[in-house]
């Protein structure tokens, strides 16, 4: 199972630990949890930053065959509604292993 992008805390200062003041961002690393195993596996996605499809939350995700599209959502800016930009784009990840060559 592919999990893509999301809410994650900032880490705090403090002044806001004091206060129990979160602050958010959004993300946009992939993990994979291997469900034969329960355990989490990091995926690196080996390409320029202009090639990968910016931190985004609120998105839709749907697997057809081998690929994981990922499609709209929210930049998330400091997680209030008046500051996100909204992601009008599609993205897909070609999720099976590539075969070796020796």
């Amino acid at each position: 199972m592919y999990v893509f992008g999301g809410w994650v805390p900032l880490v705090m200062d403090d002044v806001k630990v004091a206060t129990h003041e979160k602050e958010w961002k959004c993300t946009n690393t992939l993990a994979c949890l291997n469900l034969d195993t329960m355990t989490w596996e990091p995926v690196v996605m080996e390409a320029q930053e202009d090639n990968l499809p910016r931190a985004r939350a609120g998105h839709c995700s749907v697997a057809i065959n081998s690929r994981l599209y990922i499609w709209s959502g929210r930049d998330g800016y400091r997680k209030a509604w008046n500051n996100q930009v909204c992601c009008k784009d599609l993205w897909y990840l070609e999720t099976g292993r590539q075969e070796q060559t020796v």
